[in-house]
């Protein structure tokens, strides 16, 4: 592995060098495979802020996972304290030049000191002064990632179904190295819609509507793509919803993660897709949406 000297400092704590390692599939074996697993197990493991979703897919990471995906032109940096694998991303240079950043994972231990933010910024230096000009990623909009990387400067471009057939809606972002990390609105164009449902964080309960009313803390943003007529009637006849006095707007008596058409609206009908989603605790006052500092 190509271990690079330095000393890194994150708030709360300082690594001396070598700390940083680049693993290919030149200098892989099983060892390190599973070391590389292992981590992204736990990073993924209950990672979720709204339970209930389908299990994310380094949850179940395997060496077998990690050999193949090196195998195939990818490479990992790793970031080791100690010689113990604290976090891992893996990237992968693209046909256009632009490279692809996935399988983002900092062990629980080392949650909360940046060092997410710090591997993201190592890697796009490194890309940079490699040539190339976009790095691009997939954030899972019901795991609330988008303002993550949002606030790292990446804008949402386009909004799609994972591959791999769950019922979720994947933001696809890209970053312009040639610009400054400046963050990004969390929440992008999207052509297709027709509707779109808002949810706010109240006093009173969640509430949903299908026009911006600015009340309490905004959790997230729903577009939809179907009759543009059937959207109010849906809402109102969502389980659990029960109206207000606005027509525009209902409420839910519950918390986030047991309202089933907040926490994976497209399970309810397949023309409702999440375009954004904030972690519980980090819910925001502005429309349109914006990234938060306190989401990194």
């Amino acid at each position: 592995m190509c271990a690079e000297t330095s000393i890194i400092r994150f708030p709360r704590m300082t690594i001396s060098a070598p700390a940083l390692t680049t693993i290919t599939i030149d200098n892989v074996n099983a060892e390190t495979a599973e070391r590389v697993a292992a981590v992204t197990r736990r990073s993924y493991v209950d990672s979720d802020p709204l339970p209930g979703l389908p299990t994310p897919d380094g949850a179940v990471e395997d060496a077998g996972h990690v050999m193949r995906f090196l195998a195939d032109g990818g490479s990992i940096r790793a970031l080791r304290i100690d010689e113990a694998i604290v976090a891992v991303l893996r990237t992968k240079l693209l046909s256009d030049g632009a490279w692809w950043v996935a399988r983002v994972a900092v062990d629980p231990a080392a949650r909360a000191r940046g060092v997410g933010r710090w591997l993201m910024a190592e890697v796009e230096a490194t890309a940079r002064a490699e040539g190339a000009r976009t790095v691009r990623l997939d954030a899972v909009i019901e795991r609330c990632l988008l303002p993550y990387y949002a606030n790292l400067g990446y804008r949402a471009v386009a909004y799609h179904l994972p591959d791999d057939g769950k019922l979720l809606t994947e933001a696809a972002m890209e970053r312009d190295l040639t610009q400054p990390p400046e963050p990004m609105p969390v929440y992008g164009p999207d052509p297709g819609a027709t509707g779109r449902i808002t949810w706010y964080v109240t006093p009173n309960g969640l509430i949903a509507t299908t026009e911006p009313v600015g009340r309490g803390r905004l959790a997230g943003v729903d577009v939809w793509r179907g009759d543009p007529a059937e959207l109010p009637e849906l809402l109102r006849t969502t389980p659990g919803a029960r109206p207000t006095d606005d027509p525009r707007v209902v409420v839910f008596r519950a918390s986030r993660a047991n309202v089933p058409l907040h926490r994976m609206p497209r399970a309810l009908h397949s023309d409702l897709w999440a375009v954004a989603r904030f972690r519980p605790g980090h819910e925001i006052q502005e429309f349109p949406p914006t990234a938060s500092r306190s989401e990194t």
